[in-house]
This record gives C-alpha cells, structure tokens and sequence, in this order.
C-alpha cells in the first residue's frame, strides 16, 4: 500500500494537535485572561473581585470569548502545522537545535499573530470596555473612526508577544524534555508528569520575558483613540514603567 510521506504528514498532525489544544486553552483559559487584561489595564486591583462567585462575575470572566474562539482554536493549529514545516527549513542550517526550535516557534507566531491582530484588539475592547458591541460591530466602528490603524493598534506589541513568545515557549519545551530524558529520574519526556513539567515550564518561559510588552499592549488597545499613548511599545512601556515601576510592567 502506498503511504504518505512523513514530511507531508507532520504539519498536519501538528495542525490538529494544536487545534484541539486550541479549544481546550480557550475554553479554560479565557476567564484568566480576561482577569489579566483587567488588571493590567487598570480596571481591578485583583482578581478576588472576579472570582466571588456570582452569575455577573461568570458573565464577565467571558466576555470577549467570541473572537478567541473564532481565531485562537485556528491560529494555534496553523501555528503548530506552521511550526512545524519552519523547524524542517531550518534543519539545514546548522545551528543548535534548541535554537532552531526558538526560530521555527517564533516565525510561526508573527505568521499567525499577523492577519489576526484586528480580531484580537477587538477581544480585549470587548473584555475592557464598557460598551456591549459584537465582533462586528466593534469592527465597523473601528474603522469609521480611525480606519485600518485602529484594526492593527498595537501590532508590534502584538508580534513580539505572539512570535517572541512563542519562540521562548517551544524552545524551553524543547529543553526541558531534553533536560528530562538526559537525567535518571521518574520524569521522562513522554511521561504525563515529564510533558506537565516541561509544558508548564514553557508557558511561563512564554509570558516571563514577553509579558512587559503584553501590558503595553493592553493599554494601547484600550486607548485605541489615541489619547494617552501614541500606538508604539516602547513609548507605553516607558509611561508604564513611569507610572509604578517594574511592577505596573508586570501587573496581572
């Protein structure tokens, strides 16, 4: 019988791996990420005041959910299949394969992260904003008042934190599973506890170094008029920093 080629299939279980992942982090992870948006831009001063148990909190811990769900289930299968393929490019490059891995993690995040930015701005206005708009709706009003500069705000926030981040989190899984499988312990790699520790070990690799951008990120977003920062990380960054020091840069 006549098979497929391993190279041909690799993206594609890596796209579905990342597709059902994708679900799994949105369903489970948006109520935290709507407490982290909140916090660093300002609106909570911690998470208690979301998790009092209560219909309207539950109601706020999702709002936003849609353009996740319309996108990040997608983007983090098309990351995975994308990351894939980048990672067999640069086989041939002769670098460390950890770096390879941190290459081939963050060309796919800027890939995926790109097209998506203006369903992203839209999830933390809804997440942010006291007004009630759908996806669309917010959309259309973003581009009646500012055009396409409102539906790319915060771009390059957006793809230090969706490459840069990306690059940190598949490279330091790598790592760890490396570091695993070379140590006489109970943690092997393919274990569920090995993949726990290295997956855990990646998301906060992931946020650790990029999560200063993701802040500035959220509030050039919700300033998406324009009236207290000018769109750019750098200028948010250092009006943040300004405002409270290294811990405004990591509030959240």
């Amino acid at each position: 019988m006549e098979t497929r080629p391993a190279t041909l299939a690799l993206p594609v279980v890596g796209y579905l791996a990342g597709l059902n992942a994708g679900i799994a982090r949105v369903l489970v992870g948006h109520p935290f990420n709507t407490i982290k948006v909140l916090t660093q831009t300002g609106q909570i001063a911690s998470a208690r005041e979301l998790l009092r148990p209560s219909l309207g909190n539950a109601a706020k811990l999702y709002r936003g959910i849609g353009s996740p769900l319309l996108t990040t289930c997608a983007t983090t299968g098309a990351s995975f299949g994308l990351y894939e393929a980048s990672l067999m490019g640069l086989q041939s490059w002769g670098m460390p394969l950890a770096l390879q891995v941190f290459f081939a993690g963050t060309a796919s995040g800027v890939v995926v992260a790109l097209p998506f930015t203006p369903l992203a701005n839209v999830r933390v206005l809804q997440q942010t904003s006291a007004e009630r708009r759908s996806i669309a709706a917010w959309l259309q009003h973003l581009f009646r008042h500012r055009g396409l500069r409102a539906w790319f705000r915060g771009l390059g926030s957006n793809l230090v934190q969706g490459g840069v981040g990306r690059g940190f989190y598949m490279a330091t899984f790598h790592v760890v599973k490396e570091f695993e499988d070379s140590t006489d312990s109970a943690l092997a790699s393919n274990s569920v506890a090995g993949k726990l520790v290295a997956a855990s070990s990646a998301g906060i690799a992931g946020w650790v170094f990029t999560y200063p951008v993701d802040v500035a990120r959220s509030n050039i977003i919700r300033d998406w008029e324009g009236k207290k920062f000018c769109g750019a990380a750098l200028p948010a960054l250092t009006a943040l920093y300004r405002e409270g020091g290294l811990s405004r840069l990591y509030s959240g």
